[in-house]
This record gives C-alpha cells, structure tokens and sequence, in this order.
C-alpha cells in the first residue's frame, strides 16, 4: 500500500520528526471507518489476518535519489496509478496459486490505465510452477515489514463487534446458499440469462427454453446469418454448466473462428474454454500447458479444430475419453 505525505509531514520529518509516527499518523488520518456492514466485516477480515500474522503490509513511500522524501503530488499521478499486488496462496497438499499485477478499479483505472494480472497454477507445471518458484524465491526484505503502529491502526477500525448483526449474518448465509445451490432451483435458467452481460432477443431465449427443456435430446441450431448463432450456443452451454446437467464440453469448429468463439465464450458468458494447439492447451489468456495422456481429459471446456478430430489418431483419442456429457442424477 501507498502513503501520500502532506506538505505538512514533510515539513515535520524535515524538522525532525519521526518518520515512523508521520508514517503513522498519516495513515490514521486517511483510514476511514467503515460506514456500512459490508465494510465492516472485510475490516475485521483483514485485522484478523494481520493479528495471525497470515498477511504483512508494505508502506510504499516516495523518495527522491538522494533518499529524502518527496512530495507525493509531485511522484504520483492520480489519473494513471499502477500498484502492483504479488501473492502466494498454498494449501496442506502443497498446491500453490500465485498472482502478480494490477486490477485498478478506479475512474481512471478504467479510462487511463492498461491494467495486467496474472494467475499462475502450480498444478499445471511447466512455466506456472517455473514462476510460482521465482515468486518464491524472491526476498522482498524484513526492513519493508508493517510496525506495530500501523498493525494497531487496522486493528482498531476492525474492533467493533458483527455479533450485533446476527439477522444479518443469516440472511447473508442463506443468500448464498441459495447461490451455491441455484442448480437446484427452479429459476437456475432465468439466473444464467441475468448473470451475464448479453441481452438475449426473443427468439434466442424461446431456443435456450426449448433445449433446455428437451435436453438431452440433440438439437440443430439452423439460424440465417447474423442472428446470433454463437450467442443462442453460449446461452444453452452456460445454462447446462450452471445446472450441471453437463460437466464437460468440447466445441469443435473451424480453425478461422476458433479465437472468436474462445473470446465470446469468456467475455459474455464467463466460460473459459482451452483452445487445442499443437501439443498444447491454451486459456483464453494466451498461458499455455503441455499436454499429457490423452489431452481430451486434460480440461472440462475445451475449444478445437473440426478438421482436427478427422485425423485418425485424433479421432481415437476422443473415442477413448472420458465422457463428455453426464446427466444429472434424479
């Protein structure tokens, strides 16, 4: 995290005030309580995560090259800010997921900025474990650990009680039950139309209603051009997943469209399909794994060329798979 002086502290720190106490009254000063219960909980999360020593914070401050301190207003610009966040997250199997990057979800964040995060997977290998290891190893060093000041700081605003809110709690917890469970209801469709930022027309929603209706019966989608074919396939894919009627999904279409239909499939409908290279599985971010065993199994959405399976040992390995739908058990 950032620490923007004021005129004022500099002039203190110049006359010899401590660094550390300017460092943390201006912290204190800035932190601003939280104003609703959402807030309130993410304090109390994050103090409890300081407290266990599961989480340290880093004050970065702005320097000149002779070591002074430097204005902030004259170092930082508020219109195109990149602070960059690095974290490592391992389970007790020794999984690790580390991340690097910025998503800056300011004004102008949005309008200024080319924002960049990245996600690694130690289970993949290759390059993700390559790099999991390189952010391990990195000394980011004791002198940039949080003073107890600043823990106390945190830890102050998270102090105030939830016990109070225990409707509250509740209502948060059957809402997301109720999330966590939607393949079971009764308006699973209506929520997979809702959740995603496409506004079907009236004739994809009456084929989304019908297939799901039918399924598993075969359906052909036979749309004049332009009306929104790939859209009516992302609907019926996003509604089966949801509903886990199906699990796996293989979309088989020719190599010229392959990049469109992996980008639509991402950014309306939040599915991301692997792309099927040459001994290799793309994301939708263009990180790569290599394929081992049979590399129909290897991923549950997967993206490949039609021409592709007509090989003979292609055709083979995809017979050999696992299947690719499993229906739902009553």
């Amino acid at each position: 995290m950032g620490c923007q002086f004021s005129s004022e502290d500099l002039q203190a720190v110049q006359q010899g005030y401590a660094l550390r106490d300017a460092l943390t009254n201006r912290l204190d000063t800035d932190l601003t309580p939280p104003s609703n219960f959402v807030q309130l909980k993410h304090f109390e999360i994050l103090g409890w995560l300081i407290q266990n020593e599961y989480l340290d914070l880093r004050i970065a401050i702005p320097l000149k090259p002779s070591g002074q301190l430097d204005s902030s207003d004259q170092v930082l610009d508020p219109q195109h800010l990149f602070h960059k966040k690095v974290g490592i997250i391992s389970d007790a199997n020794g999984n690790c997921l580390a991340f690097n990057g910025s998503n800056n979800e300011s004004l102008g964040g949005w309008q200024n900025n080319v924002e960049s995060f990245q996600v690694y997977f130690s289970w993949y290998g290759g390059t993700d474990l390559q790099r999991i290891h390189h952010e391990s190893d990195k000394d980011i060093g004791q002198d940039a650990r949080p003073t107890d000041d600043i823990k106390n700081i945190v830890g102050q605003a998270s102090s105030l009680s939830i016990s109070e809110h225990p409707e509250q709690i509740q209502k948060e917890r059957e809402q997301f039950s109720q999330l966590a469970n939607i393949h079971n209801n009764e308006g699973c469709l209506d929520f997979s139309v809702k959740s995603i930022p496409v506004k079907p027309w009236a004739h994809q929603m009456k084929i989304l209603r019908r297939m799901a209706a039918e399924f598993p019966r075969n359906a052909l989608i036979a749309d004049e051009v332009g009306l929104g074919k790939t859209i009516e396939t992302g609907l019926v894919l996003r509604y089966l997943l949801l509903s886990k009627k199906v699990k796996r999904v293989l979309i088989l279409v020719p190599a010229s469209v392959q990049p469109q239909w992996q980008e639509e499939m991402r950014e309306k409908f939040n599915l991301h399909f692997w792309f099927y290279g040459k001994n290799e599985l793309i994301d939708p971010y263009k990180q790569a794994v290599t394929i081992t065993g049979n590399p129909w199994n290897q991923q549950n959405l997967v993206l490949a060329s039609s021409h592709l399976v007509r090989r003979k040992e292609r055709m083979q390995e995809l017979l050999e798979s696992d299947p690719i739908r499993t229906r739902q058990q009553a």
